[in-house]
């Protein structure tokens, strides 16, 4: 293994702290990482380059910090491991505790790789690409808070699904509709 990225969450002291005792270890065992928080789903420009030479991520925050990094990392099938550092940890199922274990289990060759459904969203308008997006649990497309309609007509690939007119569409995986159900308590 030659690098590991390391995404933590934003402004949080606790998963700065979290990550302490990985680098000691990755340190010791001469493994390169980067380091770079998850803020406003951006990674540091100086970063991009390294993303795909990564064997690894590990995230050390709660589903967000996880969901942040499967956009960017995802792209270049680099595998991901999520310390939990938050409240529930749907997605991120591993603790602060078990780190050094885990990045020792990928080293051995002892771990299997749960591959997820993504979904993949481009936004036309009037013809024009304005915006293309990745996602591990659902994109959310909506006027923005105004309360008005607008006129959707969504497809799948080559597929037609049909034309709506809504204040706004939540395209889920299963990830995200299994999330969705248990924020609602199912």
């Amino acid at each position: 293994m030659k690098l590991i990225g390391i995404v933590l969450k934003d402004r949080s002291t606790r998963a700065v702290e979290a990550s302490n005792l990985l680098i000691t270890y990755l340190k010791k065992k001469s493994i390169g990482y980067f380091i770079t928080p998850s803020k406003k789903g951006v990674i540091e420009s100086d970063m991009q380059e390294k993303v795909p030479l990564c064997d690894l991520c590990i995230t050390f925050g709660g589903d967000g910090t996880l969901l942040f990094a499967t956009r960017v990392f995802s792209r270049f099938g680099v595998p991901i491991v999520g310390i939990n550092l938050g409240g529930l940890g749907f997605i991120t199922e591993f603790r602060e505790s078990e780190v050094t274990e885990c990045v020792e289990c990928f080293l051995n060759g002892d771990f299997s790789i749960e591959e997820r459904i993504m979904v993949d969203v481009h936004i036309y308008r009037d013809g024009n690409h304005m915006y293309q997006s990745t996602g591990l649990n659902d994109l959310v497309i909506n006027t923005g808070g105004i309360s008005r309609l607008m006129q959707l007509e969504v497809s799948s690939g080559t597929k037609y699904i049909g034309s709506y007119r809504a204040d706004g569409i939540i395209v889920a995986t299963p990830t995200g509709s299994t999330a969705y159900s248990l924020a609602a308590g199912g």
